[in-house]
């Protein structure tokens, strides 16, 4: 027994040195935060208003995303208000002193109808979500006609019903494609015009953007937080004491801005730690690994009508292998489009790679497993994210529905 209990220590030992040795991924606000030894509020505070200045940004660039969208545009606004509302008590009070003395909701409650007058003028009567998913079902249903027909006509039939099915196959796809086009078409010829003819009120709008841009400046600089650690995206260049690290262009013509915060005159750059210079500064170098270590969970979800609406994003590292093996015995089925499942999917609430980037999604699977003895079935969505600058892709493990029974052999993972 005695041999036994040292082998087993000495095994027990060695685990322990592979796990050291392993690095251990950790998000930007937490590497941050470890290593100038701030406390959990003050990056609360710049997350908070980050997501104030990048949510109202994006709807003075482009009103028309936020059309025919009420419950959309509600959520994000009691979103807004619960954020300001969470700050310090100062800041606090000036955040929402600002909002209401510059009429930022009526604002945009004014620009949202006139909007939606400019969309009825061009034969657009509901937004370009609900026109996919409305789309997406009519194209879907004479396929499905079809498809039940080849199991109820005789075998010597079936092959007539062949061509019109392959033709179906790509019908969605091709009423997707024409809808997007269209809906992008018609901002483009009306986006410069209605922001001449409601310039000052969207620039009400920046206003507020440039005042909440200039708090987080000045919590950094008085925190000392190197300006170079903080990147985040907006939807336009329109604003002061930034510097631009990066343009992209996403789908449908729309330009994504980079930036991090530039130093004062005369200041000097606060230091980096070695840590934050050695796993966040430096660019990404190509390891000997799999890209499926890089495994995200979404938690707490919100689903209406089969859609995502809201959800937290926790990297699981420590359990990978775990979710290899859950995997490995899953069968896999093509599902409907992300955009479908997420079409809220935006800038404000994007799921980002471990550099930093943001995501896109373009493959998306159902996966089954099934429990062989108790024939228990789970089912749950894998989305694969398309290769990012940095050359990691991520993936991303969701549930279908909020109370999804979850098997207890995996109950780690999604919880």
């Amino acid at each position: 027994m005695k041999r036994e209990k040292e082998t087993n220590t000495s095994e027990n030992s060695e685990q322990e040195a592979e796990k050291e040795e392993e690095p251990i991924k950790k998000t930007q606000g937490e590497l941050i935060q470890e290593a100038l030894g701030l406390d959990q509020a003050t990056i609360g505070r710049i997350e908070k208003q980050l997501f104030v200045a990048k949510f109202i940004d994006s709807i003075s660039e482009d009103i028309f995303d936020y059309i025919y969208r009420d419950r959309i545009l509600a959520k994000y606004m009691d979103m807004l208000k619960k954020n300001m509302g969470e700050l310090d008590e100062t800041t606090a009070a000036f955040m929402q002193e600002t909002f209401e003395q510059k009429q930022i909701e009526p604002t945009i409650s004014d620009l949202k109808s006139k909007a939606e007058e400019v969309a009825q003028e061009n034969d657009i009567n509901r937004s370009l979500n609900s026109k996919l998913k409305r789309n997406g079902m009519i194209g879907m249903l004479p396929l499905c006609i079809l498809v039940i027909l080849i199991y109820v006509v005789p075998p010597d039939f079936t092959f007539y019903l062949m061509i019109p099915l392959c033709f179906l196959c790509f019908l969605p796809q091709f009423l997707r494609s024409r809808i997007v086009q269209k809906w992008n078409d018609f901002k483009e010829e009306n986006k410069k015009i209605f922001y001449q003819e409601n310039r000052e009120k969207i620039i009400l709008l920046k206003e507020f953007v440039q005042i909440t841009l200039d708090n987080i400046h000045n919590i950094l600089l008085d925190k000392k937080i190197p300006l170079e650690l903080i990147k985040f995206s907006l939807s336009s260049s329109d604003y002061k004491n930034l510097k631009l690290i990066n343009e992209q262009v996403l789908r449908g013509g729309i330009t994504q801005y980079f930036f991090t915060f530039e130093y004062p005159p005369g200041v000097e750059p606060f230091p980096i730690p070695e840590i934050i210079k050695k796993k966040y500064m430096e660019p990404v170098v190509s390891q000997k690994k799999t890209t499926e270590d890089n495994f995200l969970i979404l938690k707490n979800i919100k689903v209406s009508n089969g859609e995502i609406e809201k959800f937290e994003v926790e990297l699981k590292e420590d359990l990978k292998d775990d979710i290899n093996t859950l995997l490995n015995s899953c069968k896999f089925e093509k599902t409907k489009d992300f955009s479908l499942i997420m079409p809220n999917y935006t800038p404000e609430t994007a799921i980002h790679c471990i550099c930093g980037e943001i995501a896109e999604f373009s493959n998306v699977q159902k996966c089954s497993w099934i429990e062989t003895e108790s024939e228990e079935k789970f089912e749950f969505y894998l989305f694969e994210s398309e290769k990012c600058k940095c050359g990691e892709k991520v993936f991303v493990l969701s549930l279908m529905e909020e109370d999804v029974k979850i098997p207890d052999k995996w109950k780690s993972i999604f919880s």
